[in-house]
C-alpha cells in the first residue's frame, strides 16, 4: 500500500505546543512515518512521539539501524543515499557496509534498552530481547559465510521462479516496453539506482534482506515501486532530470528526497521514538501492565493516532480484536485521537463481492484505455491467443470501475463491527478525513465512490505499473 500520512494536521494547529502521540502497531517499514513527519508543517512547533512496533525482528532492526544512519551521519545526502540502499537494495557497497555494520555491532554487543541521542531535541528508545541481538549479530558475522555470488544466485532463485513465470509476465504485458525494461532491471539485480548508474561497486550482499546462511526473505512480487505514490514518484524523478522510462531512478530520487527532508527534522524537530518487537495484541496487554514504562511508553499514554495497518483483515487479527485491544489507547474529548487501517483480504472471503455491479460508463473507458493489438477479420490461433493472454493481463483493471461498499457492509457486520465498536465505544467515520474510502477516490467521498482515474497518464501508472488489487478498503475509527 502506498504511504500515507496518518495525521494530517491542520495547519491552525502547527504553532500548538503540544504533544502528539502517534502509534504504529504493524508498521512494517519506514515509509507512513516518514510520510507523516515529513507532512508535518514547517512551522510546527509541538513535540511527537512516535510508537513503532512489529512483530518481525528483520523489520525492527533495520528501522533502529536506519533511524540511527539518518540522525549520526552528519552529510544528510550521503545518509539518505546508505539508508535507501539498506532498505530497498539487495547488494551494497563497501563502505555503506562498513558503516551499517558498525552500527549493528554496537546494537547487538549492548546490553538493556537501548537509548541513542538522533538530535538535540530527538531520542531513540527500543525494548531490545536478547532474541533480536541474537540475529543482529548472526547477520553481521556468521553471515559473511556467504559471498555476492551466492547472494546473486539466491535472488534470481526466487525471483525467477519458473512456477511464477507467468505472474510476472502478466504484469509486465500491461507496461510500455521501457518500464518492462526497468521492472525487469530492478528483477535481476535487486537495485535502486537510476538506468545507467555504475553498480559494479553493489558487491556486498544487503544482510538485512538474506537470513543468515543466505536465504533471499522476501517473495518474487515484493516491488518497492508499491510503497509510494506512483504518481509522485514519476514526478519526483522528473524533477531531478530522470525521465519518465527510468521508473526505478524516478523511485532512488523521490525516496532520497524523503529521507533528506525526514533526516533535517529529526535534526532540529522534537521527535522521540519508542521502538518494541511484538505482537500487536502482545504489546497493548505490556502496555496496560506498565511494563514499557522504561523506553517511553507507559500505561496512561493516549494516542491521537493509531495506524493498525492491514490488522483489521480476519488473516491476521480482525476488526473486533484489533478494537478491543487498542481502543483504550486512543485519546478521546475534543479533537479526539483516530485509529486508521485498511483490509486488503476481505474481498476473498464476501461472496457478495462477486456480483458486484459494474459502472457502466467507466467500464467503457476502461476498454477503450486497454492497449489491445488489432485484429485482422481472420485471426490465427496465435493471435487469438496473445489477445486473450491481454484481457487477461488487464482483468485486474476492472475493479476499478466497481463499488464495492455494499458488500464490504455485509463482511464488516460478519465480523461484528458494531459490537466491538459498541464495546470500545467508538464509532466509524462516514466522511473520512485522513486517507479516502479506497485508493484514489476523492477524500471526503462517499464510501460508494469509485477511484479518480480521468487521466489517461495517472490510469496508466496506477493501474498498469503499480499492482494494487482496487478491492482494498480504509476504515477511520474514532471517540464517540
Amino acid at each position: 500500500m502506498p504511504a500515507i500520512d496518518i495525521l494530517k494536521l491542520a495547519p491552525s494547529k502547527s504553532k500548538s505546543e503540544a504533544e502528539m502521540n502517534l502509534a504504529f502497531i504493524a508498521s512494517g517499514d519506514l515509509r507512513n512515518v516518514m510520510e507523516t513527519v515529513n507532512g508535518l508543517p514547517q512551522d510546527f512547533a509541538g513535540t511527537l512521539k512516535v510508537v513503532m512496533n512489529d512483530r518481525d525482528v528483520y523489520v525492527t532492526l533495520r528501522n533502529i539501524i536506519m533511524l540511527e544512519i539518518l540522525a549520526r551521519t552528519p552529510n544528510k545526502r550521503r545518509a539518505a543515499d546508505i539508508v535507501l540502499h539498506l532498505w530497498y537494495s539487495a547488494f551494497l557497497p563497501d563502505e555503506y557496509d562498513v558503516e551499517i555494520t558498525a552500527i549493528g555491532m554496537d546494537l547487538a554487543t549492548a546490553t538493556g534498552a537501548l537509548h541513542v541521542e538522533l538530535g538535540s531535541n530527538a531520542a531513540l528508545d527500543a525494548d531490545i530481547s536478547d532474541e533480536l541481538r541474537a540475529l543482529c549479530s548472526l547477520l553481521l558475522v556468521f553471515s559473511r559465510g556467504y559471498g555476492a555470488d551466492h547472494a546473486m544466485q539466491e535472488l534470481t532463485r526466487v525471483r525467477f521462479n519458473s512456477d511464477r513465470v507467468d505472474f510476472r509476465h502478466r504484469q509486465w504485458l500491461r507496461c510500455e516496453p521501457s518500464h518492462r525494461l526497468a521492472l525487469l532491471e530492478y528483477t535481476k539485480y535487486g537495485l535502486v539506482l537510476p538506468f545507467g548508474a555504475h553498480k559494479a561497486h553493489f558487491k556486498n550482499p544487503n544482510r538485512f534482506l538474506f537470513s543468515p546462511n543466505g536465504v533471499w526473505l522476501q517473495s518474487d512480487g515484493v516491488n518497492p515501486l508499491d510503497s509510494w505514490d506512483i504518481e509522485e514518484v514519476v514526478a519526483s524523478g522528473m524533477a531531478h532530470g530522470a525521465t519518465r522510462d527510468d521508473l526505478y531512478g524516478c523511485l532512488y530520487y523521490h525516496v532520497a528526497g524523503q529521507l533528506q527532508k525526514f533526516a533535517s527534522r529529526l535534526a532540529r524537530m522534537r521527535i522521540s521514538f519508542n521502538i518494541t518487537n511484538l505482537d500487536a495484541l502482545e504489546l497493548a496487554k505490556s502496555m496496560w501492565r506498565n511494563d514499557l514504562a522504561d523506553i517511553g511508553i507507559p500505561a496512561k499514554i493516549r494516542f491521537d493516532r493509531i495506524d493498525v495497518s492491514n490488522l483489521f483483515d480476519e488473516d491476521y487479527l480482525g476488526v473486533a480484536r484489533v478494537l478491543d485491544a487498542w481502543g483504550g489507547f486512543i485519546r478521546r474529548g475534543t479533537g479526539g485521537g483516530v485509529i486508521v487501517g485498511h483490509m486488503i483480504n476481505w474481498i476473498g472471503r464476501e461472496p457478495s463481492a462477486r456480483t458486484t455491479d459494474v459502472n457502466d460508463r467507466l467500464f467503457e473507458k476502461l476498454l477503450r484505455r486497454l492497449p489491445l493489438p488489432k485484429m485482422r477479420k481472420n485471426p490465427s490461433v496465435d493471435e487469438i491467443r496473445v489477445l486473450q493472454g491481454m484481457l487477461v493481463a488487464m482483468a485486474h483493471g476492472v475493479a476499478t470501475a466497481q463499488d464495492h461498499s455494499k458488500a464490504f457492509e455485509v463482511h464488516l457486520s460478519k465480523q461484528r463491527i458494531s459490537h466491538a465498536l459498541l464495546r470500545a465505544e467508538l464509532k466509524r467515520r462516514a466522511v473520512h478525513e485522513i486517507v479516502p474510502h479506497r485508493l484514489c477516490a476523492p477524500l471526503s467521498a462517499a464510501p460508494a465512490a469509485l477511484p479518480d482515474l480521468e487521466n489517461d497518464e495517472a490510469w496508466y501508472l496506477r493501474v498498469h505499473v503499480a499492482s494494487p488489487m482496487w478491492t482494498e478498503r480504509y476504515l477511520e475509527i474514532v471517540p464517540t
